[in-house]
């Protein structure tokens, strides 16, 4: 089975000056047995279906080398990974692939970032087909 994980990453100023992001990256870490096919980045998630194939380093994305912000301005990056499920993998567990947990609990391996600039949060979309 295969399907699309699209998620975003928010890069937030709270501060009262402008300032640089910085370098923000992100290091997959998918529940055992999810195999990433192909990354794509864009600044929304309608420009993924166009954007170029991305890249990782030792399996890290670069989605900016850095970008200004206003006080208070925010950029969103998007990141969509082709996967498939590979049952045979060591460590499967058919439960850890669930998009969601009883009684609203957060679940236990989701997708995390590596290294986020300054005020960055991620938020995980799957989108299954």
């Amino acid at each position: 089975m295969s399907f699309n994980v699209d998620y975003k990453i928010v890069a937030t100023n709270d501060g009262s000056l402008a300032a640089n992001t910085g370098k923000l990256t992100d290091k997959p870490d998918f529940a055992k047995g999810l195999e990433i096919q192909s990354a794509k980045i864009a600044e929304t998630q309608a420009g993924l279906d166009s954007a170029s194939n991305a890249t990782a380093t030792g399996g890290v994305y670069t989605l900016t080398d850095g970008v200004e912000l206003a006080p208070g301005a925010t950029k969103e990056y998007w990141i969509r990974f082709a996967v498939v499920r590979n049952p045979a993998a060591a460590g499967y567990n058919e439960a850890d692939l669930a998009c969601s947990t009883p009684r609203g609990e957060r679940p236990r391996r989701r997708l995390r970032p590596l290294q986020r600039g300054p005020g960055a949060e991620r938020q995980g979309l799957g989108r299954h087909g």
